[in-house]
């Protein structure tokens, strides 16, 4: 057993032992609250706008916290489990983290969330801006800021409330005020999350310069051939990645 199962195996023991508390002391209708589960991470556990460590943080969960899921989707893999919890606010957390009682699979008795399609991407906005680039010289981030600004005129503030790594871009952007979408788009920065079409366990960022026939075409630095080196490549992006807009 790996030690992501581990995990979810004490949870689930964890979880039997509550409704067993629950039977013997409780009122039978708390007993019975089938969607009612608890946070495990020991850090703030992060509400976001859709089932993936990209998109916009909602929120924030504490540790132990009791959680009401109103049904179950997949989304962004986390340490294993692709499993994704939509709580009744209709904010979205990773399954890894909460104490349902199975590990990397929908939960028996609670609803699979119905199927949505990808939202439009819209106008795009204009965000928050800074002085110059954010990115680190010869890194991903360095190049995608570059490129956006050579497009829009702009140097966009990327930053925060997450760190500046590739894998939190869109969710920064988001809640800095930018265009973040869930379709490909030309002129735009797309946003990799960890371990997804090749990005390491920081993400990655690219420049989009053209989509077609489901395929993006990037120009991207530090990827191929290492710190400080440009590439081109095409690539079918995986659904999970987000695309920031250049107004």
């Amino acid at each position: 057993m790996n030690a992501a199962r581990t995990f979810k195996a004490a949870l689930s023991a964890s979880v039997c032992a509550i409704t067993a508390a629950a039977g013997l002391g409780l009122a039978a209708s708390t007993a019975s609250a089938a969607g009612v589960y608890y946070v495990t991470a020991t850090l703030p556990l992060a509400e976001r706008a859709a089932p993936s460590t990209s998109s916009a943080v909602l929120g924030w969960l504490s540790h132990d916290e009791a959680v009401v899921i109103e049904c179950q989707t997949t989304g962004t893999d986390v340490y294993g489990s692709s499993i994704w919890d939509r709580l009744t606010g209709g904010q979205y957390v990773s399954d890894y983290w909460v104490s349902t009682p199975v590990f990397a699979r929908f939960t028996p008795g609670l609803p699979q969330c119905p199927a949505t399609p990808p939202p439009a991407p819209g106008a795009p906005t204009v965000g928050a801006t800074t002085a110059g680039d954010q990115g680190d010289l010869g890194q991903c981030t360095w190049w995608a800021d570059y490129e956006f600004h050579a497009y829009s005129g702009l140097w966009p503030d990327f930053t925060g409330p997450n760190n500046g790594n590739a894998m939190y871009w869109a969710g920064n952007a988001a809640a800095k005020g930018w265009t973040v979408s869930a379709v490909p788009e030309p002129w735009s920065v797309a946003v990799f999350p960890a371990w997804t079409n090749g990005a390491g366990a920081d993400g990655h960022v690219a420049w989009v310069t053209g989509v077609s026939n489901g395929q993006i075409t990037v120009s991207e630095e530090n990827f191929t051939y290492g710190a400080g080196h440009l590439d081109v490549r095409t690539l079918t992006p995986a659904s999970t990645v987000r695309y920031i807009l250049a107004p």
